[in-house]
């Protein structure tokens, strides 16, 4: 079977970062061989290398916490984007999509200082001749001059139909950066909720296309944050969804529970008791706002704020009546002049007599 050019493009790579290496054998899923062999030759001088966007973001958009590009994280994970860099560019980072387009093949987009960065491909195999040359350069094996040929022969400009609908990855990835949920969060907390407009125009949903579940996700996202309310189109199941769709889903369900029942969200509770060190301060003055909000009085701030409790008073000793008291000291009396009034404990053996009889049964003890 002749090589493909996908494959030269592979083999091409791997060739410009370790020339001595044997292509090894990648899986059939183009972005599944992609990733294995960045992965397998990230250590190579020049190489470029992957970049880990699997942590959760939820926590820290929920907070507040600018310490860590959650955002950022949260936009490719719903964007379906695979993000990559390499050290001789090292303020651009580079995006491919896990999803081909109509045409069936992938793209890839670059980022550089916050907006679309210089370089744009319309194929996993101008992508790879693109890396190639970008390593030789960075191992002095490729002049300037050739490398600037190369990117340009390689890189395009994508401003098609499809790079502005949501299927496009980056559209998607774009929205979802400029989405409101962190300030919908921080509003929730002093008691109010922002005024957004809708991400565009809700579009319907076609589950048929490979990109109907980042489509979904920024359409319920945009609903939601205008509405409050979660609605999933008919047919859709949450359990088919990918992970990060589905993780969205279940974060602004939660949400919108907060809403229907005024209480705070179960992720502020969570993060309160069992987060890290910086996540749990930041939650414990989210959850000070909310209550401040809502008039919610701080308990701490109450101890001892009336003085000290009243101490109890010790029970009353109850005082028998009167005729009670005659009535005790009459019996006593009694029993003092006639022996026989006292029953005697021991049989005719000595023994204990625990039998009782008919007489003592029917007896009436005598009452106070």
């Amino acid at each position: 079977m002749p090589e493909s050019r996908l494959d030269r493009a592979f083999r091409d790579y791997l060739s410009a970062v370790s020339p001595t290496m044997e292509l090894p054998e990648l899986p059939d899923d183009p972005i599944d061989a992609f990733i294995e062999l960045i992965d397998q030759t990230s250590h190579e001088t020049g190489a470029f290398h992957l970049l880990d966007v699997g942590s959760d973001p939820y926590p820290g958009l929920a907070v507040g916490d600018t310490s860590y590009p959650w955002r950022m994280i949260w936009a490719l994970q719903i964007a379906e984007l695979e993000p990559f860099a390499c050290n001789s560019l090292p303020d651009v980072t580079f995006y491919l999509d896990t999803i081909a387009d109509p045409l069936g093949e992938y793209r890839a987009y670059s980022y550089e200082e916050g907006a679309p960065g210089p370089y744009e491909f319309d194929s996993l195999t101008s992508l790879l001749t693109f890396m190639a040359a970008r390593v030789r350069y960075a191992r002095g094996e490729l002049d300037e001059a050739k490398l600037e040929l190369i990117e340009a022969e390689q890189s395009t400009l994508l401003e098609d139909e499809y790079e502005h609908s949501p299927a496009s990855a980056f559209f998607v990835f774009e929205n979802i950066l400029e989405a409101p949920l962190p300030e919908a969060w921080d509003a929730l907390s002093r008691g109010e909720w922002p005024e957004i407009e809708l991400l565009g125009q809700p579009v319907r949903v076609d589950k048929s296309r490979p990109s109907y579940q980042r489509e979904l996700s920024l359409r319920i996202l945009g609903l939601f944050l205008r509405d409050r309310r979660v609605t999933l189109p008919e047919g859709v199941v949450l359990a088919e969804l990918s992970a990060p769709h589905r993780r969205l889903i279940e974060h602004l369900r939660m949400l919108e529970e907060s809403f229907e029942l005024g209480l705070i969200p179960e992720l502020i509770e969570t993060l309160a008791m069992e987060g890290s060190e910086h996540l749990r301060g930041l939650a414990e003055q989210w959850m000070h706002r909310f209550e401040s909000a809502h008039g919610i009085p701080d308990l701490t701030e109450l101890e001892g704020a009336f003085g000290d409790a009243p101490r109890s008073k010790e029970p009353e000793a109850r005082r028998l009546p009167d005729r009670a008291v005659d009535r005790l000291a009459e019996m006593l009396r009694t029993m003092g002049e006639d022996d026989s009034s006292i029953e005697d404990l021991d049989g005719e053996d000595g023994e204990p007599d625990f039998s009782g009889g008919a007489e003592d049964a029917s007896a009436e003890e005598p009452a106070l």
